[in-house]
């Protein structure tokens, strides 16, 4: 009779021991609560984009390229004259990398060879004209050419002893430019050459004590230059 008690009785705690231990090993294989392995990591913002123009300054927008040099007079106009000083600048805009619209504006001042002594001569022309671009280069060298056409205009004086002669032409001017700069960042630095042929439509002169007088329909040739001068491209 103790002896089934006993058995009866370890029968009982070992289906208690079974019943505790159950519960706790479902709970471990839960999947519901998985190991913890560490913190989260943290979730950074993509870097900024950049945005980079391939293209430097003198490629885009705006142009400028202001010039100083000289220039000389060729062909029959080249008798009566010496390489002269001239300034002037081109001023427009970009329609893409490849091609520039400009207005140029150009000041020669003219030197007049075999001036009699006591005579002060002074002469300047100014042409305005529309000077379109093609560039082309490779990163190392910065090319442009192209036409120009437009007008001009010349102012000129000579005095001697108190007396004053004064003349004037104006007509049409045509030519072409040709430039090579080196990029040196968003400009570039080089030197120009250009031809200009000058077609006076009229010409005027005032002589001393006399009206001024005008010919519509000069004769002669061509008033013809080259010129060399240092540039930088904006």
């Amino acid at each position: 009779m103790k002896g089934n008690l006993r058995s009866a009785h370890l029968v009982m705690f070992v289906a208690a021991l079974i019943g505790f231990l159950l519960p706790a090993e479902s709970t471990a294989q839960s999947p519901s609560a998985p190991p913890s392995t560490g913190p989260a990591p943290m979730a950074y913002p993509p870097p900024p984009m950049v945005s980079e123009d391939p293209e430097p300054g003198f490629r885009r927008g705006f142009l400028a390229m202001p010039y100083i040099g000289l220039h000389i007079p060729v062909g029959s106009s080249g008798d009566a004259f010496d390489p002269g000083f001239r300034v002037g600048t081109f001023l427009g805009g970009h329609i893409n990398p490849m091609f520039s619209l400009n207005g140029e504006i150009t000041i020669d001042v003219m030197n007049p060879k075999n001036v009699s002594s006591g005579v002060d001569v002074t002469e300047v022309m100014v042409d305005l004209l529309f000077s379109p671009l093609v560039h082309f280069g490779n990163g190392q060298i910065e090319g442009f050419i192209g036409p120009k056409f437009g007008g001009f205009g010349m102012s000129a004086s000579a005095k001697m002893a108190g007396l004053s002669m004064d003349g004037s032409a104006r007509g049409l001017a045509y030519g072409f430019n040709l430039g090579l700069a080196v990029p040196v960042g968003n400009i570039a630095i080089g030197g120009l050459i250009s031809y200009t042929g000058r077609h006076a439509t009229q010409v005027c002169q005032t002589s001393p004590g006399l009206a001024e007088t005008c010919d519509d329909s000069p004769s002669g040739d061509d008033f013809k230059t080259f010129s060399f001068t240092a540039a930088v491209l904006f």
